[in-house]
């Protein structure tokens, strides 16, 4: 670790302590790690340079230390300065332990202003090698925490390239866990360079089938090769910028050269948490309106549910937020009095089945279920269903009786003959007075003048229909 806390609380970065000073320090006990308070050792020389250790028979709080090489020290460093000094309104803490996640952020960036308050990003500098599982583990901590994470790889271990003696081929990518999985899980991928403090992002791969050859010209077969799109996509750390989202806490690396493409792949991410979120809310709805079913099961019944749980269904755009954020007893507060409504149509509908008048039949043809289930409709019908059915459908229903009163033994004539010959007729005349049915009674080809307004019209139709029918009747039953 490169910071400690005297037993007076003060701080120490062991880059900048005096050497003799810290030494005393250390031999007194008077060095303590910020996270457990244990004792450490001030620790500076020619290999690794100065930092600080627990005590062999310390056990802190915190497993997760990664192996204090040199280059994890010297990278943590170089990001530490970076951090503090981009953002002057925020806390920057080194090597912080974070309860929620029980894991040590090497870096844990705090935003107290602007845009992005509120937010806490995670810079981890990656040196050793860490197993694609163990990353997700540390990654979806982190997400449930609320923390956004960069994890920042050493590039001189990580960032690997094609060992073809091929110029061109020697640009393709050689895979090194876990930054495959890194760049699939974030969208991105960052690599640091210790000696130059330059940052390298990657955001998108192309992918190339190459054939090569060997000394004697032989060709190989075809082998397929993975390629960063631009090439060059390295900056100074001075010169990095963010891309952030408050919403969801996600955040990018991008500078200058390729902040297109960059935004690009920003924006794509951003898409797919708003689908992710989307489907999340989505599947909540789900179980709280089955909560709410239940709900109307237990209290009004088998019955009254699946009146309700219809009205849900067909109102699920208008009623939604209720569902998600009302309580079931206040939902069926606001709601019970409209799928007592549905039912009490539904009652009607039923009614209606079992009849034999005729203006019955023609409504349950006409009339659109899913009208009847829409809360404007519940909230504006006063009248009962088959009042308003009646008076919505009258000339529908004035037409079809017209016909089957007037044009009975035509229907009669109709209904004698061969159905697929008539329906090729009736096509002929008019294809919208054919039916479509494999026997079509009398009702169904009278069904199909609701469709007109004028009587002259039906009757112009039902004339040319007669004058078709030039051929003797078929008795039907004889066919079978």
């Amino acid at each position: 670790m490169i910071r400690c806390i005297t037993s007076e609380q003060v701080v120490l970065f062991a880059s900048e302590c005096e050497d003799e000073t810290t030494r005393k320090l250390s031999r007194k006990g008077s060095l303590l790690c910020p996270n457990c308070l244990k004792g450490v050792r001030f620790n500076n020389g020619p290999i690794k340079g100065a930092y600080f250790s627990h005590l062999p028979d310390a056990e802190c709080v915190v497993t997760n230390y990664e192996k204090e090489t040199k280059q994890h020290l010297q990278g943590k460093e170089i990001l530490f300065k970076w951090l503090s000094s981009r953002f002057k309104d925020a806390i920057v803490e080194l090597e912080v332990y974070i309860p929620e996640t029980h894991q040590i952020a090497d870096i844990l960036v705090t935003h107290m202003n602007g845009k992005a308050k509120g937010m806490r990003w995670a810079f981890e500098f990656q040196h050793s090698s860490l197993s694609s599982k163990d990353w997700e583990q540390r990654h979806n901590l982190y997400r449930a925490a609320n923390i956004h994470d960069f994890w920042i790889l050493d590039a001189d271990k990580f960032l690997l390239f094609s060992n073809s003696k091929d110029p061109y081929i020697q640009k393709a990518r050689r895979r090194k866990d876990p930054s495959e999985t890194i760049f699939s899980t974030t969208g991105f991928c960052y690599f640091l360079k210790l000696d130059t403090s330059e940052i390298t992002i990657d955001f998108s791969f192309r992918y190339e089938d190459i054939r090569g050859e060997d000394k004697h010209g032989r060709k190989f077969p075809p082998q397929e090769y993975k390629f960063h799109s631009p090439h060059d996509h390295s900056s100074k750390l001075s010169d990095i910028k963010f891309l952030y989202s408050n919403e969801f806490n996600f955040a990018a690396l991008t500078f200058k050269n390729v902040a297109d493409g960059v935004s690009t792949k920003f924006k794509a991410k951003l898409r797919q948490f708003e689908k992710e979120k989307e489907q999340k809310w989505n599947d909540e709805l789900q179980v709280r309106a089955r909560r709410k079913k239940e709900f109307a099961v237990k209290n009004y019944g088998e019955d009254f549910s699946s009146y309700m749980w219809s009205f849900m269904k067909a109102n699920k755009e208008d009623i939604k937020d209720d569902v998600f954020n009302l309580s079931e007893e206040e939902f069926f507060s606001k709601y019970k009095k409209y799928a007592n409504k549905l039912q009490s149509f539904g009652e009607e509908i039923i009614r209606m089945e079992g009849s034999t008048i005729l203006n019955h039949r023609i409504i349950l043809k006409l009339y659109d279920k899913e009208e009847i289930q829409k809360l404007s409709f519940l909230e504006e019908q006063q009248q009962t269903l088959e009042v308003y059915l009646t008076n919505k459908y009258s000339q529908q229903i004035k037409m079809i009786n017209y016909v089957l009163s007037n044009y009975d033994a035509l229907l009669e004539d109709l209904t004698s003959r061969n159905p697929k010959i008539i329906s090729k007729k009736l096509s002929e005349v008019n294809y919208r007075i054919n039916p479509y049915k494999t026997e079509p009674t009398k009702f169904d080809y009278a069904f199909e003048y609701h469709q007109f307004e004028i009587k002259e019209q039906i009757d112009e139709l039902l004339k040319r229909i007669q004058e078709s029918l030039t051929f003797p009747a078929i008795d039907i039953s004889k066919l079978h």
